[in-house]
This record gives structure tokens, sequence and C-alpha cells, in this order.
């Protein structure tokens, strides 16, 4: 090979190991190792330090009831449907606050997460024609028999409401 191609070469090689890596973040990121390591709420906690909060927008996170882990499919589910909400408040809201609520107790796991951004109209969380996001997180809930809530309106900030059963079932 000539020096020309031995340099195209090494320029291709450098892009692919940078996809490799990049898709290997991308992956962690929708389900990171930690999920069945550490469990959903530090999980969680790790996600909100390194992608949410800022100088900008006050995170305020609480929970109670998670003496005990969630079931996998459960945890996952929920650390999702927070990933996607969490990333629409970053990227949309324009908020400057953004509360998260955890609650697990028998039969089920409650999340909640609202900010103080500004809102989106009812027709645009019902069509949600750009994106799959909001549809994503319903039928995620949806698919192990929870109950999923969008409430919003323009100016007012929006919240997201989650509860899901945590039995056998769902596993």
């Amino acid at each position: 090979l000539g020096a020309c191609a031995r340099k195209s070469l090494e320029g291709i090689r450098r892009q692919v190991r940078f996809v490799s890596e990049s898709t290997r973040t991308i992956a962690k990121s929708f389900h990171p190792a930690m999920l069945d390591e550490l469990g959903f709420v530090p999980t969680l906690n790790w996600y909100i330090d390194n992608f949410v909060r800022s100088d900008t927008l006050n995170v305020e996170f609480a929970e109670a009831g998670f003496d005990e882990e969630l079931p996998a499919p459960v945890s996952l589910a929920l650390y999702r449907v927070a990933q996607e909400a969490l990333t629409n408040v970053v990227r949309h809201a324009r908020a400057s606050r953004v509360s998260i609520s955890l609650t697990k107790g028998y039969p089920c796991a409650i999340m909640e997460i609202e900010d103080n951004g500004r809102g989106i109209s009812k027709q645009k969380a019902k069509n949600n024609a750009r994106g799959l996001g909001l549809v994503s997180m319903r039928e995620r809930i949806e698919y192990l028999d929870g109950d999923f809530q969008i409430k919003s309106s323009p100016g007012k900030g929006t919240k997201v409401r989650v509860k899901i059963p945590i039995g056998a079932d769902n596993g």
C-alpha cells in the first residue's frame, strides 16, 4: 500500500474506533451495568448527577421504601422512563427545577417526575408526532400492567406519573 492509502486506512480505523466507543457509551446509558450491580435508586442517582443536574437546573430527589431491590423488568422500565422524562426536561422544558419522587410499597412502585418548565399542550402530548419518547414510556409501563399518566399545560410545567406492580407476574 502507498502512503496515501495507509493514511486513509488509519483515518478509517480511528472513525471505526470512535463509532464503537460511542455505541458502547450509548448502550451503557440504556442499560447500565450498575442497574444490575447496584440497583435502581443508586443508578438513577448516578444518571441525575451525570446527565441532568446543572447550574441552571435544580434536581430534588426523594425515595421511600427501597430497602429491597425491584424485579429486573420493573427496575429497567422505571429507569428508562425516568431517563426519557429527564432528557425531555433538559432538552425541551426550559425548567429551573425538577423533582423526582419514588415510593415503593406492596403491590406497586410509584414514580413522579415534575418540572416547572414551559409545559406542552394536550394536543402535542397526544399526537407526539415528532418523537417516540412519550409513546415509548407509555408502552414500557403498560407492558408490565402499569399505569402511565402525563399532565401538562403550556407555561405550567409537566408531571409524569408511573404506577407499576412489583409482584412476580411482571418478571
